[in-house]
């Protein structure tokens, strides 16, 4: 029961998640920083406000905890894939315990925040701004659904973050569980009560991009390519997913090419679009250095269901144009 009645409050909400990034043309070597080896490591920005930034009423009585771990990851998969990690974002939620209303209604809330891209923009918090929760009964179940839209500035350009709760109870119980927010998979540590959306474009708002909790690096499915000039192996992480196909991530890229080694963990310079029920897809692996004159390698793997285009791939130079089509490639499939 419990189960089925969250399915409906999450068909239901129409909160979608993520990031709609501005068209921006960087060259590999332009700005493309390198984030690490952790997809959601590096220092928190000094931009980055902290939980006495909260702007709400004090008289609100459901409380929610963000932890230190609140780190998403958007994940872009547009085409060409190679221009992705250029317009990647990592959201971070500033810790700390804040509040909500319990009444149906709106009201003006501000969550602190920061989001880093690629070029390291500037950022800036904009002010309170709509929340709403709408309070929707189910025998005697409730749901609460808030969301709320935060303004903010990424670069000098105007965009919202969406941020959408869901809250499930069995209202003989009392009370709701305290929500808290960390990197769990649905953004909460309550997966049978509540469920937590992210999701963040321009004004106006154009396509999202899904925020999932940044992966660890390594962690996932393994996929690996032969191919006349070396060898790719590839770790991606699926998340769970209401349809045939989950949001995923590239968390490690490592292999030879010419006889040298290189190995790719950074949220930065990786990028994956799934394909059909998981089972292949595009791939794009930036060097942390060139070999030779190669900064990268783009793949499309077919899908074991034959739901992606045949097996292919490509080396690409610093300014992500194509050097050649790769030669001999085989997919070793697990």
């Amino acid at each position: 029961m419990l189960a089925a009645a969250r399915k409906l409050a999450l068909s239901s909400a129409v909160l979608l998640l993520l990031v709609a990034c501005e068209e921006l043309e960087v060259p590999f070597d332009a700005g493309l920083r390198d984030g690490g080896n952790d997809q959601s490591d590096g220092a928190v920005p000094s931009t980055c406000p902290t939980a006495s930034d909260f702007v709400g009423d004090s008289s609100w009585p459901y409380s929610f905890s963000v932890e230190s771990s609140a780190v998403y990851c958007g994940l872009v998969t547009e085409t060409p894939l190679r221009s992705a990690p250029s317009k990647a974002q990592r959201l971070r939620l500033s810790p700390g315990t804040y509040r909500l209303p319990e009444t149906s209604g709106t009201y003006a809330m501000r969550l602190p925040f920061c989001i880093e891209d690629s070029t390291s923009s500037a950022f800036e918090l904009g002010g309170p701004s709509p929340l709403s929760l709408d309070r929707l009964p189910l025998g005697e179940d409730a749901f609460w659904l808030y969301k709320l839209e935060q303004g903010y500035t990424l670069g000098g350009m105007a965009r919202v973050l969406d941020v959408g709760i869901d809250v499930f109870y069995t209202t003989s119980l009392g009370r709701p569980p305290e929500l808290i927010l960390d990197d769990a998979r649905d953004h909460g540590s309550n997966p049978d009560t509540s469920a937590t959306y992210l999701s963040s474009c321009e004004t106006p708002c154009g396509d999202p991009i899904w925020f999932e909790p940044c992966p660890t690096p390594g962690e996932g499915e393994l996929y690996a390519v032969r191919f006349d000039r070396g060898r790719v192996e590839l770790r991606v992480r699926v998340y769970p997913a209401f349809g045939p196909t989950g949001p995923a991530a590239l968390t490690q890229a490592m292999g030879t090419l010419d006889g040298q080694g290189f190995t790719q963990s950074s949220f930065f310079k990786l990028a994956h679009r799934p394909d059909h029920h998981n089972h292949g897809g595009g791939f794009f692996v930036a060097f942390a250095e060139p070999i030779g004159d190669v900064c990268g390698i783009e793949l499309e793997v077919p899908s074991r269901d034959g739901g992606w285009a045949v097996l292919g791939g490509r080396s690409v130079d610093c300014n992500l144009e194509t050097l050649e089509e790769l030669a001999g490639l085989v997919f070793e499939d697990n």
